[in-house]
């Protein structure tokens, strides 16, 4: 009877344990996180030196299956091909708790606050255009028109940089024409004489 007492006792020992250790992983089964850093996915843990499955890069998503001390057993889908891969992340500062909505609302603010300075610069830029060329002619650029009488700088103001520009000097003065995918503008002593473009 003594005998079976201390291996009772270490029975009892182990259900508490492992009944502690289901608990914890109750906590974060089927939970979302993203990855904020490249990782490595192991394909066990608990060994002096687990293998790399693949490197998970940043803002990889994988679900979580388990939890131990020191690991989690994940599950990652390739977005591109479908494909399913398990492993285990070791528990760092790259891996962020967070649920995929919070994960979500943050970039739906990144991007919003994005949104709004791409806004802001489109106006200060429209601003120095009328500043520049006046209302008139700043209105056309900025509806990258293209008419006679504009200047080169206007021009690549309206509808960019050409994709090449051929240069011709004489007698006469400068003669210009700036080549573009389905147009050729050409410019005489920095005014627009002409253009030509493709119809389909």
């Amino acid at each position: 009877m003594k005998k079976i007492l201390p291996l009772l006792t270490i029975v009892i020992l182990i259900v508490v344990y492992t009944f502690g250790q289901n608990n914890d992983t109750l906590k974060v089964e089927n939970k979302r996180i993203v990855i904020f850093d490249n990782v490595n996915l192991y394909d066990r843990y608990d060994i002096v030196a687990p293998r790399s499955i693949i490197i998970l890069r940043k803002n990889a998503i994988v679900t979580v299956l388990d939890s131990a001390n020191k690991y989690y057993k994940v599950q990652y889908i390739n977005p591109k091909s479908g494909s399913k891969c398990s492993g285990y992340l070791l528990k760092t500062m790259t891996i962020d708790e967070q649920s995929i909505e919070a994960y979500n609302k943050t970039q739906k603010q990144k991007d919003s606050i994005a949104k709004v300075n791409e806004i802001k610069q489109k106006e200060e830029y429209n601003l120095s255009l009328y500043q520049k060329y006046g209302i008139e002619n700043a209105s056309r650029i900025i509806n990258h028109e293209i008419w006679m009488g504009m200047t080169k700088e206007m021009v690549i103001e309206s509808i960019g940089k050409p994709n090449k520009i051929n240069r011709t000097v004489g007698s006469w003065g400068v003669h210009e024409q700036l080549v573009y995918d389905y147009m050729y503008i050409y410019i005489e002593n920095d005014k627009v004489t002409s253009f030509q473009d493709e119809t389909h």
